[in-house]
């Protein structure tokens, strides 16, 4: 099966694309896989990688937090 995590971007701290993209580099979705699905594959497309466009390496890397805490602080300032 497939679980994915919305993010409610109408809330006055997510509506900042900068900080939404903030969390997707600060998260570890192996760990979240291991701890709440049982060991399931993380995934960061909606396809499976071997039909997706797109390579690892073009896609963000978890528990990136120098890129994660720039961009935050950048949302941040953006949004006052």
């Amino acid at each position: 099966g497939i679980a994915w995590i919305y993010c409610n971007t109408q809330h006055e701290l997510l509506r900042s694309a900068k900080i939404r993209k903030a969390l997707a580099y600060a998260i570890d979705r192996k760990k979240i896989c291991e701890q709440f699905f049982g060991g399931q594959l993380p995934s960061k497309t909606l396809l499976p990688g071997e039909m997706s466009f797109f390579k690892e390496d073009e896609l963000y890397q978890d528990g990136d937090s120098e890129a994660a805490c720039s961009l935050f602080h950048e949302g941040l300032k953006e949004e006052g």
